[in-house]
């Protein structure tokens, strides 16, 4: 049979006669492609654009300024509204994060950007009243000025050319490999294992992995925190501004691990990040967002918090009601403490740690920014030395001795019973700037020992923490743990829930305090394991290291401002200035001075006094009824009086502390008044019903 071939295919080459592996490649090698030149351009005009669309915006601007003032100067505009636009423009960019990081990263470029609307306002204004015509200089001088003005950002974003690839320098054993391969290729090897044996034109730039990254791939991520990640880096700028190191995130969701975990790891973070004073440039606290599954972890090259940081002047926010108390170790700003808030009341705090851990210190500054806004400080200091000693000599009422505190408890129990009646005067159920706004801050340094003296002065502290709020009345406790109301039994309690609702202030402390203490969060560091010196050998101390808790959601640890004696003289307004309103400030001192007139136990004894009113009311100025009458009748219309001086609601806890009468006459006198005079609202609460 014949075999025949189709016109239509190509006939088949020969091979060469003397086999030459050169020629059987060219023989083998594809056609030429050919591009049309409409395709060309199009492309080399997108790779233009999109290497020069940011250097284009300056002409645009230019364009939409000419434009502008052309417009408004055919409509007869006001120059005013020229100047406006430009200023509106700007306003609405700010709304852009991308804008407002790129002028905050470095100060000239906030420089420069308020020199350009200054000019483009400058520029647009004119234009509307003398026009933007090229009978004018007008375009002129936007073209040169706007040049000018322009070239620092033509600078910034210039576009720099990539480098192209270069082979790596190889060594003799790889070159000998390459010669083999280049010679199997040769000899008959496949065009394809040549393609991928040659080096590409160009490749992806990658960023390297940080340092970190990689210390924690190779240790942590292995061990004891498998599967996480750092992510997210952030550079840190100190409370100075300067730059000092890095903030990261640790994302666990991979591993499905909860910050809680990460925290009991710091041990093993320090270990892997270790150098001198570890434990003061590692940080880690929860993530901002609440995320389970995440941490922050801040690594510093050097610590901000070695050097003391003095306080200079009152910083209260009187929209917010708090103060800048102490500095965060990653530049992130101050650890905030709520002195009141506005419309709420005046939340109570405590502040705990050891001898020589800082408490006087936060003290201070509690009591000068308490003392500058205007407020009425009370502080009892049973030891009247140390850090407040300064202090005592600038304050109208320090209570040093016994008879003293007992006396100024009974001064504060008669300004809120006061206050109590000046509220219901006015039909508030609060007490606002329409009655007095002034503060009665309560301050208590070495708690345990203040509360062990009397057990009238820990009745009045619990009332003012369960009453006070509402009336203005703040209490500020010092001690060496949170435990210091165990021997008081349920008032005890109370203080330390009502405290740790407001703002906790907590320093280092020993182990055996730190056992009884409940700060009522997850910390990182325990107290008890925050550094004690900065350098033991010269004797330095790490004082004011701690935590600020409450006031934000922030666990991080911080160091609290110290002021220094002449600054705390200078803001300190004059002794006879730190009053109350005058109602309030005679029912303090008429207090004070009968109990300290009739000895260290006259403030249980004393019965209620006579104020001269409008209509002659007796005024209850001290202590509520200490003895227990035999009548039930009277006891009866006792509780009822109780029970509206608490607001019209008390609890069984707060009638059992005010020592009416017997706790089962109390009960049993309760429980007939029910459904008549009074209603139980829950289980323990009572209320007088309305008639």
């Amino acid at each position: 049979m014949t075999t025949t071939t189709s016109d239509s295919a190509p006939e088949a080459s020969p091979p060469s006669e003397n086999g030459d592996p050169a020629e059987q490649s060219e023989q083998r090698q594809a056609p030429t492609k050919t591009y049309p030149i409409g395709g060309e351009v199009l492309r080399a005009a997108k790779s233009a654009w999109w290497r020069n669309q940011k250097g284009l915006y300056p002409i645009a601007c230019g364009v939409g300024l000419a434009v502008a003032g052309s417009g408004l100067h055919e409509q007869h505009a006001s120059p005013l509204l020229g100047a406006a636009i430009p200023a509106g423009v700007f306003l609405a960019s700010l709304t852009q994060e991308k804008i407002r990081a790129w002028l905050a990263k470095e100060p000239w470029r906030r420089t420069w950007a308020a020199g350009c609307l200054a000019a483009a306002a400058a520029w647009t204004s004119a234009a509307t009243a003398t026009g933007a015509g090229m009978d004018t200089l007008m375009p002129s001088a936007l073209v040169v000025g706007g040049s000018l003005l322009s070239a620092p950002w033509w600078f910034t974003n210039r576009w720099i050319p990539r480098k192209r690839w270069e082979a790596p320098v190889r060594t003799s054993d790889q070159a000998a490999d390459s010669e083999t391969a280049s010679e199997q290729v040769a000899v008959g090897a496949a065009p394809e294992r040549a393609a991928m044996d040659a080096a590409p034109e160009h490749l992806a730039i990658e960023p390297p992995p940080h340092p970190h990254q990689v210390r924690w791939d190779s240790t942590l991520a292995q061990q004891e925190l498998k599967n996480t990640r750092l992510e997210q880096r952030e550079q840190i700028v100190d409370h100075l501004g300067d730059p000092n190191g890095s903030a990261w995130i640790i994302n666990g969701t991979d591993a499905r691990m909860s910050w809680q975990t990460m925290f009991r790891a710091l041990s093993a973070i320090y270990a892997s990040y270790d150098r001198p004073g570890v434990d003061n440039l590692v940080h880690l606290e929860r993530e901002k967002e609440r995320w389970e599954t995440r941490a922050r972890l801040v690594i510093l090259e050097r610590d901000p918090l070695l050097q003391t940081i003095e306080w200079v002047r009152p910083g209260l926010d009187p929209a917010t009601g708090k103060i800048p108390f102490a500095v965060y170790p990653d530049g992130s700003g101050w650890a905030p403490y709520t002195l009141y808030v506005p419309g709420w009341g005046t939340p109570h705090d405590q502040v705990i740690g050891e001898t020589g851990s800082g408490k006087g210190g936060g003290l201070r500054v509690i009591a000068i920014e308490t003392l500058a806004a205007g407020n009425r400080l009370v502080l009892f200091d049973p030891h009247g030395n140390g850090a407040l000693e300064d202090v005592t000599g600038l304050v109208r009422t320090p209570l040093v001795t016994p008879r003293q505190m007992l006396a100024g408890m009974a001064g504060v129990e008669a300004v809120l019973e006061e206050r109590i009646r000046m509220r219901s005067e006015v039909g508030k159920h609060r007490f606002e700037e329409a009655i007095d706004h002034k503060i009665l801050h309560v301050m208590v340094d070495e708690t345990t020992q203040v509360l062990g003296l009397d057990r009238e002065i820990a009745r009045i502290l619990g009332r003012v923490y369960r009453e006070g709020r509402k009336f203005w009345v703040k209490g500020s406790l010092a001690d060496q743990s949170t435990a210091f109301g165990d021997q008081l039994g349920h008032s005890g309690a109370v203080i330390r829930d009502q405290a740790q609702g407001g703002t906790t202030v907590l320093y280092r402390t020993s182990p055996t305090e730190a056992r009884r203490t409940n700060p009522g969060v997850d910390l990182p560091v325990p107290p008890h394991k925050l550094p004690e010196w900065i350098d033991e050998d010269a004797g330095i101390r790490f004082t004011g290291l701690g935590y600020v808790i409450g006031s934000t959601k922030r666990v991080l640890k911080s160091r609290t401002q110290w002021v220094p004696d002449a600054m705390f003289a200078a803001w300190c307004p004059p002794i006879d200035e730190q009053v109350l309103d005058e109602r309030c400030e005679e029912v303090f001192q008429r207090a004070f001075e009968a109990a300290m007139n009739d000895g260290a136990d006259a403030a249980s004894k004393k019965k209620p006094e006579v104020a001269q009113r409008g209509d002659e009311r007796p005024s209850n100025v001290t202590a509520l009824y200490s003895s227990a009458p035999d009548d039930d009748e009277r006891a009866s219309q006792l509780l009822l009086e109780f029970l509206h001086e608490c607001g019209g609601r008390a609890t069984r806890a707060q009638i059992s502390d005010a020592r009416i009468c017997p706790a089962a006459q109390a009960h049993r006198l309760l429980s007939a008044m029910k459904g008549n005079q009074i209603t139980e609202v829950s289980h323990g609460e009572y209320e007088v019903r309305a008639s």
